[in-house]
């Protein structure tokens, strides 16, 4: 049973990385696709810096697919980046399109926005879109509203996101 146990355990990290690594390819696909220039650095920093004709554009992908513990690592995140990239009194992207925030979460990525006098943009994808055609208008990332301040995605949605098939 134990084995089994962790089988489950190590297939739910598989599909996270997995996941992951879809949202990053899809993003490099659309940059791409739109001839903008950029920097990819997964596991070295940021994920993606971008550069757009209204400046740099400084992004991280997260591709949680529940409101949960990855996201309370978030403000972690923006701290690092902050002091990394220099970007106190500047601006960090979020791409995190699958699920609400918890209460608790904003309040933290809030937090971070004080201390370091930087605004953080938490964008879905079609605000990644705006962003990139100079179109963007930040608006309020969901907040996780259950019960339990889990949220599920809506797994069709992400089917015909990254265009999942059975193999």
């Amino acid at each position: 049973m134990a084995n089994n146990i962790l089988d489950k355990a190590q297939l739910g990290i598989h599909t996270a990385n997995e996941r992951g690594k879809n949202l990053e390819d899809k993003v490099e696909e659309y940059l791409n696709d739109k001839k903008i220039q950029y920097i990819f650095t997964p596991n070295r920093g940021i994920d993606f810096r971008i550069n757009t004709k209204f400046g740099r554009v400084y992004m991280d992908c997260i591709s949680t697919g529940t409101a949960g513990s990855i996201d309370e690592k978030i403000a972690t995140k923006i701290d690092k980046y902050v002091r990394k990239y220099e970007l106190a009194g500047g601006s960090i992207h979020i791409l995190h399109p699958y699920s609400g925030l918890s209460k608790e979460v904003k309040e933290s990525i809030h937090s971070m926005e004080r201390l370091h006098d930087c605004e953080v943009h938490m964008l879905d994808w079609f605000e990644f879109e705006e962003l990139m055609s100079d179109n963007y208008i930040p608006t309020p990332k969901q907040t996780a509203t259950n019960g339990s301040n889990w949220v599920q995605p809506d797994p069709t949605a992400m089917r015909k996101f990254f265009n999942f098939t059975k193999s």
